[in-house]
């Protein structure tokens, strides 16, 4: 009686999503769990007291393995800063230097503000040099902790993954065209999603990896007046006495 409840055990565990049963439980775990529902009868009371006392105890069923703890904090750092120099154009030549030589990279650019990408580790050397630049006008920085979303991820990808196995599994057993339509259609369904899942977590370790520096130069000299030009006159004349040239020294 206990083997045919187990292997019926095993048969709806089949179809059961994994998130369902927990992140990170075992299948002897998920069997255990599981089986609790189909108890044996108790027989021990037509035992003799001999064949009692070495029947053997029942283990009691594993708990559920904790989830380890990150080993460090994923952050997300980002700073904005807006400096005030003498040429735009050699502060930003010579900011872009700094960048290169960090290992980082040009994100974007519009006219005097740049945004770059640098390896988080060169995040904070590279914001101690800024005010070499010029005047610091305004400056932000932002923190953003992203170890629960990143976790969060990793265990959601692994759980997908292991429900397509298990789709893939039963499409290689059906028999039935209805059956496999409806499998096809589910793993499609899950296989679109695991990319996504993928995807966003590859983003999200690009953020991890290079941090986010935007500054915006601004010059502190006054822009040139343009200069006034005159019409040439209609009449030829003018031009042969040069008024018009008396008119524009004055």
């Amino acid at each position: 009686m206990r083997q045919r409840h187990t292997l019926a055990t095993l048969a709806l565990l089949c179809l059961v999503p994994a998130p369902a049963l927990g992140c990170r439980a075992g299948m002897a775990d998920r069997v255990a769990a599981a089986e609790a529902g189909f108890a044996a009868p108790d027989v021990t009371g037509n035992l003799s007291p001999s064949l009692r006392l070495i029947e053997p105890q029942a283990a009691p069923a594993p708990s559920p393995e904790p989830l380890a703890a990150p080993a460090e904090r994923l952050m997300i750092y980002s700073a904005r800063y807006e400096v005030l120099v003498a040429n735009v154009t050699d502060g930003v030549r010579r900011f872009l230097e700094w960048v290169r030589e960090d290992g980082g990279y040009l994100e974007s650019r519009n006219d005097g503000e740049v945004t770059c990408r640098v390896p988080a580790e060169r995040f904070d050397a590279l914001l101690g040099r800024i005010p070499d630049l010029g005047t610091v006008l305004s400056e932000s920085l932002e923190a953003q902790d992203v170890t629960r979303q990143s976790l969060d991820l990793t265990i959601r990808i692994e759980n997908a993954e292991r429900a397509r196995q298990r789709l893939l599994d039963l499409l290689a057993r059906a028999d039935d065209i209805e059956a496999t339509l409806k499998i096809e259609q589910e793993l499609r369904r899950l296989t679109e999603e695991l990319e996504r899942m993928k995807a966003e977590l590859k983003l999200l370790q690009s953020r991890i990896a290079f941090s986010t520096v935007t500054v915006a130069f601004r010059a502190n000299a006054p822009a040139a007046a343009p200069v006034r030009r005159r019409t040439a006159s209609r009449f030829p004349w003018l031009r042969e006495v040069g008024i018009e040239r008396v008119l524009d020294e004055f």
